[in-house]
């Protein structure tokens, strides 16, 4: 499962050949919108829609292709990670699975220039949001996290901040942290980022 950063910038790579019939807003907002769940007000069960491939995300609602997509995007990534045996290049942790999703944020960050777009996009909420069953103050309060950490490049402010909102106590940003700074500094761990970026198109219609 990718952070929401990677699910971003994936979603840029590839939405101009794949899914411009779409609402960009709205896809956008639905492929963010299933982590929500890290707010406890709504289980994994109701965000992440069953898909294997792109055949799947067959939908006329550009916030229900784009939810979907968010399951495939994490998916392929968890599939491509195991293949490259990631885990076993980095340190023994209980938190190491979230710890890679921030590097992974940290490295891919840069191939999109439009961040401010990207934070417009959630300054409403959508129907879909809404009916959801998560609750109005739980989509508002998700909304804005993702814009305050869309802001700028992940760093160790900012994840804290993150790993802070999704309710995960003050102990364990610090060993995701340490996590971090020892991961982001592994070679195959950068090239296993940049791999599933230049090569995400490809594993998609796999």
């Amino acid at each position: 499962m990718a952070t929401p950063i990677t699910h971003i910038v994936l979603t840029e790579k590839v939405f101009n050949n794949l899914f411009n019939n779409f609402n960009k807003k709205d896809f956008i907002i639905g492929t963010s919108f299933p982590d929500i769940r890290y707010l406890g007000t709504i289980g994994r069960e109701k965000t992440h829609i069953n898909v294997n491939n792109l055949v799947d995300l067959r939908d006329n609602n550009p916030f229900f292709a784009g939810m979907k997509f968010h399951t495939l995007v994490d998916k392929i990534r968890e599939d491509f990670l195991l293949s490259r045996n990631i885990y076993s290049k980095c340190p023994e942790s209980k938190y190491i699975t979230k710890s890679i999703k921030f590097v992974e944020d940290k490295i891919l960050y840069d191939k999109v220039t439009n961040w401010i777009s990207y934070q417009n996009y959630f300054d409403n909420l959508l129907q879909e949001e809404l009916e959801s069953g998560a609750g109005k103050e739980a989509v508002s309060q998700w909304h804005g996290v993702l814009k305050k950490y869309f802001a700028k490049k992940p760093n160790e402010e900012s994840i804290r901040t993150f790993v802070a909102e999704i309710n995960l106590p003050e102990n364990v940003a610090t060993e995701i942290q340490n996590n971090v700074n020892v991961i982001e500094n592994i070679p195959e761990i950068n090239m296993y980022v940049e791999d599933l970026y230049n090569t995400f198109e490809e594993l998609l219609k796999k």
